[in-house]
């Protein structure tokens, strides 16, 4: 991810799995946020026992860049 060679991503959250490794969906969502990644569909909220899908771009990319203005 820190080479900006990775420009999607994918990642189910599940709140009992992670729960159970001692994270949360909210830290695994700023975790790869902190790596320059935007969720296309914004901030989510979690819930107790959630399991959600989410998709990430690489912010600042200029192919991520292009398809958001629709070009």
């Amino acid at each position: 991810m820190a080479a900006g060679k990775i420009r999607y991503v994918q990642c189910e959250f599940s709140d009992i799995h992670l729960r159970l490794v001692g994270s949360t969906p909210e830290k695994l969502h700023d975790v790869i946020t902190s790596q320059g990644f935007r969720d296309v569909n914004g901030t989510p909220l979690f819930f107790k026992d959630c399991v959600v899908d989410r998709f990430f771009e690489l912010a600042g990319d200029p192919a991520t860049t292009a398809r958001a203005a629709g070009k």
